[in-house]
């Protein structure tokens, strides 16, 4: 079974080659049949075949937020940088019970 790959997913890219090696991890940008565009953290693009590509865990700690946050303005990626500060902001206020009143709208 192919694993199936959406725009925006965390990947890790794998292949062992005679020559080169590929072991990054990066974000998905385009999806086609037989290959994925990804960009990588170093900030590099490359296609990939799906083959050599797994799906990270879904679940993002708040480091992981985080570090993403940073990516996003070395990237100046602003919708990136959006979505991250807003799970952020909203992990922060889901773990401190006393400012249920003021959680803000969009969490």
């Amino acid at each position: 079974m192919k694993n199936k790959f959406l725009e925006g997913d965390w990947i890790k890219a794998s292949r062992k080659g005679k020559r080169e090696s590929l072991n990054k991890e990066g974000y998905v940008l385009k999806v086609s049949e037989d290959d994925i565009l990804v960009r990588f953290l170093s900030g590099n693009t490359l296609v990939v075949p799906k083959s050599w590509a797994e799906n990270l865990d879904e679940a993002l700690t708040e480091d992981d937020l985080r570090a993403l946050i940073d990516l996003s303005l070395d990237l100046r990626d602003e919708h990136l940088f959006r979505m991250c500060v807003c799970d952020v902001i909203c992990k922060l206020f889901r773990t401190n019970k006393k400012n249920r009143s003021t959680r803000p709208q969009f969490c």
